[in-house]
């Protein structure tokens, strides 16, 4: 009889044991679909504030090259230009539009053609990519060429400080693009007589002839195939954006209104408030007038009294 009472006592201490390491699992279980839910909940957050961001970035991007063309179907033109090349060259596709609208607006007004623009463009970028030059390099040799392009003229500050600096050999190839000797080019930029419409072509050129030979190797390269991953994300990010915008700025024009209402309210309440603390204290300093003529009457019938 206690044998049999003894295994009761096992069989139903297992099924307690059983049941307890039931109820953990399910605990564990939901813990773990919680952390789940609210991983998830908060990456999706972030894929969609991203993409919003996204969006805003290729709208400023077709702002400037709108603005740098002077209307939209010239700028929708050059954006297209710009992703063919970067795709061509394996270069980054916002970076090289931020450097072209630049150059494009300041060339465009210095007398030069879109065509000649796109050209010049293109050779810097061909040389640029044989030469694997890192990014900073080529959007600051991209902004040298837009303040020469904007000057009119070309000077020894964008020469020698700026290209020189950024571009190897910047210097000896402008003098040749130009037809003269380093000495003879020198004394014409210091003169102020070389003018950027005739040096930006032929320098261009003769960039990607002395330096462009390797951009076809270089294309195809992993960096290159990497600003292409890089473009594909950036046009994902893009796409999903502009789902998300409308929904996005909707939100906000009713936040701002609604925080507009906000303001409203507390600056009504903030005037009847004071209007409400002046009326008391008037009427707090009566009273306290009226007690202390009150006590004046009080003090002179004890002195009549005395």
């Amino acid at each position: 009889a206690q044998m049999q009472m003894s295994s009761a006592n096992n069989i139903v201490n297992k099924a307690t044991g059983f049941k307890e390491l039931g109820s953990s699992i399910l605990n564990l279980n939901n813990v773990v679909a919680g952390f789940s839910i609210g991983y998830i909940s908060t990456r999706l957050a972030e894929l969609g504030k991203s993409a919003v961001n996204t969006s805003m970035d290729f709208q400023a991007l077709e702002n400037r090259m709108n603005a740098a063309a002077g209307n939209k179907s010239v700028g929708a033109d050059s954006l297209s230009y710009i992703r063919k090349e970067a795709d061509r060259l394996g270069l980054s596709f916002k970076g090289t539009a931020d450097s072209f609208a630049g150059f494009e607006a300041a060339a465009l007004r210095s007398g030069l053609t879109l065509g000649q623009t796109k050209q010049i463009f293109s050779d810097i970028s061909t040389a640029a990519t044989s030469m694997q030059l890192p990014a900073t390099n080529v959007e600051l040799t991209f902004k040298a060429l837009e303040q020469i392009a904007g000057k009119g003229t070309v000077s020894m500050e964008e020469l020698r400080q700026q290209l020189g600096d950024h571009l190897p050999g910047a210097f000896e190839i402008a003098a040749k693009s130009m037809g003269m000797t380093t000495r003879e080019f020198y004394n014409m930029v210091s003169e102020g007589k070389v003018l950027s419409s005739e040096f930006l072509p032929a320098f261009a050129s003769a960039l990607k002839e002395e330096l462009g030979g390797s951009a076809l190797d270089a294309s195809t390269q992993l960096r290159a195939d990497l600003n292409r991953l890089n473009t594909a994300m950036f046009d994902l990010g893009n796409t999903a954006g502009s789902i998300l915008t409308p929904a996005t700025q909707k939100l906000v024009q009713n936040l701002t209104q609604a925080t507009i209402a906000t303001q409203s309210f507390v600056n009504y309440f903030s005037s009847a408030s004071v209007k409400v603390s002046m009326a008391y204290s008037d009427e707090t300093n009566k009273i306290a007038s009226q007690l202390q003529e009150y006590s004046k009457l009080l003090n002179s019938k004890k002195l009549t009294i005395n």
